[in-house]
């Protein structure tokens, strides 16, 4: 019974909570660097991606090439999977 308790909760932590966490961690990783760095400038687009357009972006983050993926996932599920992908990178 303990044992079926303890594996319940950590299910619960599994499914519930860590995307959660990790959807804050991205969103407070984007707050912070749009107040440190500002926004990215969107250079030309250089392709498309299950989530959305990937575009070309100079000199940003002192980063001297680097790119800028806009993402618009279509519900939280998604959200949550972009969060986490994000998380472990």
């Amino acid at each position: 019974d303990r044992l079926k308790s303890t594996e319940d909760k950590q299910q619960r932590v599994r499914k519930d909570c860590t995307p959660r966490i990790a959807r804050l961690l991205l969103e407070s990783t984007s707050l912070k660097d749009l107040i440190q760095y500002g926004l990215p400038k969107q250079g030309r687009e250089i392709g498309r991606g299950q989530y959305g357009v990937v575009y070309d972006c100079k000199n940003w983050a002192n980063h001297q090439s680097c790119v800028l993926k806009s993402v618009v996932p279509p519900d939280d599920r998604h959200w949550n999977d972009l969060a986490l992908e994000f998380h472990y990178l």
